[in-house]
């Protein structure tokens, strides 16, 4: 048999929980295999036209036309994280042939665009650009408390110094080698 289109439209669906055994029941360019009832059943009639507009990692594009309410076939691996649109409404993803994916359509033409949006990468997202936050809320908070803190410690720091003798200002006896002060004696 010829391969099929990377995207393509049926109008005649059977759920399976095993499609790789009813694949061979099956003739797969008139019958999708999917993984649970659509709401919204085929009602059969001619196939109609898929072609992808856009197709880049994590986003593709696909202009839809078909006389009946059909199911856009896509040749791209299943995940959870796909989502679909159908001209700006969300749309459920389906699960086809165990590991493609499916979109219904109505009938006319329409732009059905799916992307790649798994939990983990949102949640990746989110604790990144909370961690930013508090990153920032930190160092604003931090420099706030130095520059408020700052005349404080200058007084505190030149009173230090007027009641404690400079140590560089004592002045320093010449030693010679080996001999030791007399403070250092009774060490």
């Amino acid at each position: 048999p010829a391969p099929l289109p990377r995207a393509r439209l049926v109008s005649r669906t059977q759920v399976s929980q095993r499609p790789g055994l009813d694949l061979d029941a099956i003739d797969p360019q008139a019958v999708a295999l999917i993984d649970r009832p659509l709401r919204c059943p085929l009602l059969g009639g001619v196939p109609g036209m898929a072609t992808i507009i856009v197709d880049r990692p994590g986003r593709i594009r696909v202009a839809t036309s078909a006389a009946s309410r059909q199911l856009l076939v896509l040749a791209e691996s299943y995940h959870e994280g796909w989502q679909a649109r159908c001209d700006g409404q969300e749309r459920p993803v389906v699960r086809v042939y165990g590991d493609f994916l499916g979109c219904p359509v109505e009938p006319g033409r329409h732009l059905v665009e799916f992307r790649f949006r798994p939990r983990s990468l949102v949640l990746g997202w989110r604790l990144s650009a909370l961690a930013a936050l508090l990153m920032a809320a930190w160092l604003v908070l931090g420099l706030r408390h130095r520059a408020a803190a700052s005349p404080r410690r200058l007084i505190l720091l030149l009173a230090g110094r007027l009641w404690r003798p400079d140590p560089s200002s004592a002045p320093s006896t010449p030693r010679s080698p080996g001999r030791r002060l007399p403070q250092e004696r009774g060490r």
